[in-house]
């Protein structure tokens, strides 16, 4: 299921030393002596992040292919594209092998181009759910499946791993209990020495959002992250996220923040649940009759469309399906046109049983993009995974 937010990501400043190569179309951002951002090239959103030790690099998300969930049927890999990045750090770290990707769930902006580095002996680490389904929908060619069982390790708890070089890695597990994910399995990485949380595309704020403003609506994957550092007690300095954010003089910086200030981001601010909570109290009745006024206060508030995107489907969780389809028209008559909120409303649809309008809905999709979330067949499988039918 899906939390959509659009957040800006934050800027860095004056620590970081540009050192991309005329030549080469990837970009590369040294942040510290050890810790490196890499993109594929000036276009691309998400990022790499390279941890240097003595003798190999570990990389940390693999998005050869800068897209998110909106694909999830007939995935692919650039291997082409892959061989070229796994060249690029060659050269750019005198050689050093590629011991390990981290990989944080099955999107490809986190698992994409990955079989030439394990061609190469590399070790991909994620969850089996997460090779599973990436496997199962077509990421890796049938061929190469044979060759790659002993290159994939799969984390079902928490894993230190490199315990003994210069900077261990701790592999955090997020459990079905988290329930703010964008796929069933997540993996966060702790950079021990470095007091670093790398926790991918869960890091939903941005540079504007730190600045002192009063209360404010913070994503709602934020709410795991504070959990996760809070239940594991974890020494949290900085936070690393996917993406990178674009200023108007055409630079960009990678999305790694001071935790302290995220904290007091979300001290000052409000849960989507926590904002939605009056509203999603009311009868369905008195949504209907509200409609108007509804989204009157909803853009006096500047309320993201994620938020109402968020409370459909906590409210599909809690079997208010009549709700969840109101809020989802709700949602595409505040913020229209949009594939991804469509999806939500077929979806809403589906679960409520109403299976006419959910077809007509996917039928709308598939119109727009052959390629889209799956419609009827994508909403069938995430019923099943939340409900077990």
């Amino acid at each position: 299921m899906k939390n959509y937010w659009f957040l800006l990501i934050a800027c860095i400043g004056n620590v970081l030393l540009l050192t991309a190569q005329p030549e080469d179309t990837f970009v590369i951002q040294r942040y510290s002596p050890e810790i490196s951002f890499v993109v594929m090239d000036s276009t691309h959103g998400a990022q790499s992040t390279v941890i240097e030790y003595a003798d190999f690099l570990v990389v940390i998300e693999m998005p050869i292919i800068d897209e998110g969930g909106g694909k999830t049927k007939h995935l692919d890999e650039d291997t082409e594209r892959a061989t070229q990045f796994r060249e690029f750090l060659h050269g750019h770290f005198s050689q050093k092998p590629i011991r390990y990707i981290l990989s944080s769930h099955w999107h490809q902006h986190s698992l994409s181009g990955v079989t030439p580095f394990t061609d190469e002996g590399t070790r991909i680490i994620t969850t089996r759910k997460n090779w599973s389904y990436a496997v199962d929908n077509g990421l890796v060619a049938k061929e190469k499946l044979q060759g790659l069982s002993d290159k994939i390790i799969l984390v079902s708890s928490d894993t230190l791993l490199l315990p003994k070089s210069a900077y261990p890695i701790q592999v955090l597990y997020l459990d079905s209990t988290y329930t703010h994910k964008p796929t069933a399995d997540y993996l966060f990485f702790y950079l021990t020495r470095q007091k670093y949380l790398h926790a991918s595309c869960m890091t939903a704020v941005g540079y504007d959002d730190l600045r002192p403003q009063g209360s404010r609506i913070y994503g709602s994957r934020l709410v795991d992250v504070r959990r996760v550092v809070t239940e594991r007690k974890l020494d949290v300095s900085k936070i690393i996220r996917l993406g990178r954010e674009y200023f108007a003089h055409r630079s960009f910086e990678p999305g790694i923040y001071n935790y302290a200030e995220v904290a007091a981001y979300m001290a000052a601010g409000k849960s989507p649940e926590e904002v939605m909570e009056p509203f999603t109290q009311m009868s369905p009745d008195q949504i209907r009759l509200r409609t108007d006024s509804l989204l009157d206060l909803f853009t006096a508030m500047g309320l993201p469309p994620g938020v109402l995107n968020v409370t459909v489907y906590k409210l599909i969780e809690e079997k208010e399906y009549e709700r969840a389809v109101l809020f989802a028209q709700l949602l595409n008559l505040y913020y229209p046109g949009d594939l991804d909120f469509i999806d939500t409303l077929g979806e809403a649809f589906y679960f409520q049983g109403s299976e006419r309008q959910a077809q007509r809905i996917s039928n709308v999709l598939m119109i727009h993009d052959p390629e889209y979330s799956g419609g009827i067949e994508g909403w069938r499988n995430n019923r099943r995974e939340l409900t077990g039918q």
